[in-house]
C-alpha cells in the first residue's frame, strides 16, 4: 500500500495553485496542468510515478509563473 501521508503535501500544492489562478474552474485548472504535465513527462500520465508527476507539475508551474524549468 501507498503512503497515505503523501496525499496532502500534493493536495497543499495544487492548493496554492489555484490560488494564483482564482478565476479558473476547478476542471479548468486540471486540464490545463494535466496537459502541461503529460507533455514534460512525455507518457500517459496514468503510469507516471507520483514523484515524477509532482516534478513535472512543479516544473510547469514555474514555467506558467514566468520562472526557471529547473
Amino acid at each position: 500500500m501507498r503512503d497515505i501521508n503523501r496525499i496532502k503535501p500534493y493536495m497543499e500544492r495544487l492548493q496554492r495553485v489555484w490560488e494564483d489562478y482564482p478565476d479558473f474552474r476547478f476542471g479548468q485548472l486540471l486540464m490545463n496542468l494535466l496537459g502541461d504535465v503529460q507533455e514534460e513527462v512525455g507518457m500517459d500520465l496514468f503510469y507516471v510515478e507520483d514523484e515524477e508527476f509532482f516534478a513535472a507539475f512543479e516544473k510547469c508551474y514555474n514555467r506558467m509563473m514566468g520562472g526557471e524549468d529547473d
